[in-house]
């Protein structure tokens, strides 16, 4: 009776943790928490970006909309909601007197941290203003942005929601499809995964973008100058935010020695660059914009772009190489 007993407790602990892990976790605070319980169930997730205690509008919207019963039985169905709150007043206490104790300096610390983590997250999905609203798969792919007006009601954000559902469903296909695929094939599937998102996301493929570089070293999938482009943009930025101009302009130059891009293509680049000399670093290089623009249009003179160049080069010619 006792082993019966015991039996039944042990298949009733077992139940009870399989249920309480599959109801909803409500709203968490915690980011890379989120990200494990949506890919343990499977969902995609909302993520709330607020400064409540300073954008004059987080509260009101998360009090009145987000954290309501109504919306949330509804949202956590698909999604895994999670808040990254970036506090003024959580900044504030990082600053401690120099007598403070250790204790004070380590918490002190760990908020600091913490903020950083945050500050780190809304960079990586480029959110520069408060609050944001972003739907993502649970890998993190941005396939809908809610919020754009503080009058937006609760209805309004749940049909936003639901009109996301097919694209973000087709998203997240084709992420899974990009990971089961290899070679030529992972190239296509990139592609198809970056055709399906929004330009402004795009990114976000960043990493998978450089793997195509290997995969697919004779362009099969037709597609390696489009990523290649792509590819030495989001490395030359980088170098330009670094404050090393050469090396930016270096990793834009870079796709010119593949065998991907077509003839408009390399001009394009060229243009590029001689716009970049000629805007970031001012008259002392008008050679090398010179330099830039002749080659780009010497490689083709009947091309749309290269009668462009042509007019820029005259201008530089009568207008600014003359006033030197």
């Amino acid at each position: 009776m006792k082993k019966n007993i015991l039996f039944i407790a042990i298949i009733a602990t077992l139940f009870c943790l399989v249920a309480c892990s599959s109801k909803p976790a409500g709203w968490l605070t915690d980011f890379d928490e989120a990200k494990k319980i949506a890919n343990r169930q499977d969902k995609n997730l909302l993520i709330f970006f607020s400064g409540e205690d300073w954008d004059g509008v987080s509260t009101d919207l998360k009090t009145n909309i987000l954290t309501t019963p109504e919306f949330m039985t509804v949202v956590e169905e698909d999604y895994v909601l999670v808040q990254i709150d970036i506090s003024n007043v959580a900044y504030e206490s990082t600053e401690v007197p120099e007598d403070a104790t250790e204790e004070e300096k380590a918490a002190a610390q760990a908020i600091l941290a913490d903020l950083e983590k945050k500050s780190e997250i809304a960079s990586n999905f480029s959110v520069n203003t408060m609050p944001a609203i972003l739907l993502t798969t649970k890998d993190g792919y941005i396939f809908s942005s809610l919020y754009n007006d503080p009058n937006t009601t609760r209805e309004e954000y749940l049909e936003k929601i639901a009109n996301a559902k097919e694209t973000g469903n087709n998203i997240r296909e084709l992420s899974k499809k990009v990971k089961s695929s290899r070679g030529v094939k992972k190239v296509t599937a990139i592609n198809n995964l970056y055709e399906a998102l929004e330009p402004s996301y795009r990114y976000l493929l960043g990493d998978l973008i450089s793997q195509t570089l290997e995969l697919d070293p004779e362009n099969k999938s037709g597609v390696m100058d489009k990523f290649s482009i792509h590819d030495s943009n989001a490395k030359a930025m980088t170098k330009f935010m670094q404050g090393d101009f050469e090396a930016g302009i270096a990793e834009l130059k870079a796709p010119l020695e593949t065998t991907f891009l077509s003839i408009e293509q390399k001009q394009e680049i060229y243009y590029q660059i001689a716009y970049l000399y000629a805007t970031m670093l001012g008259p002392d290089y008008n050679e090398t914009v010179m330099e830039n623009l002749e080659t780009g249009y010497n490689l083709d003179t009947t091309t749309e772009i290269a009668a462009t160049m042509k007019h820029t080069i005259d201008i530089y010619k009568t207008q600014v190489l003359q006033s030197e």
